[in-house]
């Protein structure tokens, strides 16, 4: 006859849990930011929104498209721009 914690040692742990050397399980913490955040290659990237005018924004994206750039692109290289320019 077998006990159940002879039957749980077998079962997985949940996701996140590391056993110990004596078998029990240690459950990670993470922080809420931590949990959020989405990982990716490009962590020095901050992401903004900002709201414009429906037209200013379709004359923008077909500047873009006509010059094969993108917004991204051009809205980024004027804020490079303004910030040298007031530091």
């Amino acid at each position: 006859m077998t006990t159940s914690r002879q039957r749980a040692s077998g079962q997985l742990a949940p996701r996140g849990a590391k056993k110990t050397a004596r078998g029990t399980v240690k459950t990670e913490t993470k922080s809420a930011r931590s949990a959020f955040h989405q990982t990716s290659n490009r962590d020095y990237v901050k992401k903004m929104t900002i709201e414009v005018d429906r037209d200013l924004h379709t004359e923008l994206k077909m500047i873009a498209a006509r010059e094969g750039v993108t917004i991204r692109e051009i809205v980024e290289s004027y804020l490079e721009q303004y910030v040298k320019n007031h530091r």
